[in-house]
């Protein structure tokens, strides 16, 4: 696991911000990836976002995004840096989780006791629910940890197979909500999940 931001520690703001994006999907990637940010919503509205949005004025107002699959673009690798530079005003911390691609399954068990669980698997595809428990739990074991009792929770997924549509979205939200009221051990305020495309 790798981690940046270690200074940050919990503070009193009213909502903690939860990110979640993913990678090594593609058939040669010898790990999985599960990246998860937690910051002070307000402080990064009033440090993250005025650099965010001076960078993208600069670089991509043409609304084109930054990703490393797009760095042979020349504007897309001049904004990397200022990106990069701008993200180190984040308020908050950032795990990485490596998954070797051999590791086919830690939930068996779970997945057999539908009984357990807020949604019905079969209705799932076996890897997108795997995906899913992974997200829930890893993400959930950094909240237990860095939250603060009755902090409202943001959480924003990546779009992909875990948020697929309206009705996966829904399902997410409640298996991510029940799997971290197993990892808490104080009260939180309003828990809510939203797709990054949502506005």
């Amino acid at each position: 696991m790798a981690v940046a931001g270690s200074s940050y520690r919990p503070s009193a703001t009213p909502t903690l911000l939860v990110a979640s994006d993913y990678g090594g999907e593609h058939a040669r990637a010898e790990y999985q990836t599960i990246s998860v940010l937690l910051a002070d919503l307000r402080g990064l509205i009033a440090s993250w976002e005025p650099r965010r949005r001076d960078v993208r004025s600069r670089f991509a107002n043409d609304g084109r995004r930054l990703s490393y699959k797009k760095l042979g673009d020349r504007q897309c690798a001049k904004m990397l840096l200022p990106f990069l530079s701008a993200a180190n005003y984040l308020p908050g911390i950032v795990a990485t989780f490596l998954i070797d691609r051999r590791i086919k399954s830690f939930f068996r068990v779970a997945r057999d006791r539908t009984e357990d669980l807020v949604v019905d698997p079969t209705t799932w595809k076996p890897k997108a629910f795997e995906k899913l428990l992974r997200v829930a739990h890893l993400g959930s074991l950094l909240i237990a940890g860095m939250s603060c009792e009755r902090q409202n929770i943001l959480w924003v997924t990546d779009h992909d197979a875990i948020a697929a549509n309206l009705k996966k979205h829904a399902e997410a939200t409640n298996v991510i909500a029940s799997v971290l009221s197993g990892y808490l051990q104080h009260s939180l305020g309003p828990y809510s999940c939203r797709n990054r495309t949502e506005r």
